[in-house]
């Protein structure tokens, strides 16, 4: 039996595991199993993690520019609004797990940036917002990305603004192999001991790109305890 062990660059950032794939590293000799290890401090220390299927979400990133804008903040109705725009579209665009998405499938849509306007009394010309969805399956991430790029757009149309509008696929679900799970508890109970084994319920809205890994081997990523019991007397 061979061992390969993979110290992933870049681990932090989407495209890591990329690079390490084109490599090489999952072939030479080929890799015909794959598992993963992180810290985590949801789990006590002396545990090992685990969960079967559905583990980490998908990580996607949009930017959207509003732009076309402009005008005296006294004069509003000479002019285009296009922070008075962007705020109808961050509505509208946390409206869309909420109402669009069937609530039984978890979704995370967050605006976290957005920037614009030059002075207190100036309408700015554009405005840029950006930020992440996650989702656990390939279909609702597509139907997450149709409806932002939707919501871009009917505001710009509406508000006869100009839009620009940039998705990345930053990295997939991370989906266990059952089987590889199984084999992972087996050789963690001979390390720690069958009590100090963790089962995860519920899924993560994390991203992780070993993610990458397992479209081409199967395998399992698990979680090593690092909470430690802490108090003040």
């Amino acid at each position: 039996v061979q061992v390969k062990f993979i110290f992933q660059p870049n681990e932090e950032n989407a495209g890591g595991a990329e690079k390490v794939i084109a490599s090489g590293a999952l072939t030479r000799p080929r890799v015909d199993a794959i598992f993963g290890v992180h810290v985590s401090p949801q789990v006590p220390a002396g545990k090992i993690g685990v969960k079967s299927g559905e583990m980490m979400a998908a990580v996607d990133r949009f930017t959207i520019e509003l732009s076309g804008g402009g005008g005296h903040a006294a004069y509003p109705h000479l002019g285009k609004d296009t922070v008075l725009a962007s705020a109808r579209l961050i509505s509208n665009l946390h409206n869309i797990v909420s109402r669009k998405i069937d609530p039984t499938e978890p979704a995370v849509i967050s605006v976290c940036r957005i920037n614009g306007g030059t002075r207190f009394n100036i309408l700015a010309e554009k405005v840029v917002i950006e930020g992440t969805a996650r989702s656990l399956n390939e279909k609702t991430r597509d139907n997450i990305k149709k409806y932002i790029i939707d919501a871009a757009k009917n505001i710009a149309n509406t508000e006869k603004l100009k839009y620009k509008i940039k998705y990345e696929n930053l990295g997939c679900p991370l989906i266990n192999n059952p089987e590889m799970v199984k084999l992972a508890i087996k050789s963690a109970e001979k390390v720690v001991g069958k009590q100090n084994i963790v089962y995860i319920d519920k899924p993560s809205m994390g991203g992780e790109d070993f993610a990458e890994y397992l479209k081409y081997v199967p395998g399992c990523f698990i979680y090593i305890g690092s909470r430690l019991k802490t108090g003040f007397k």
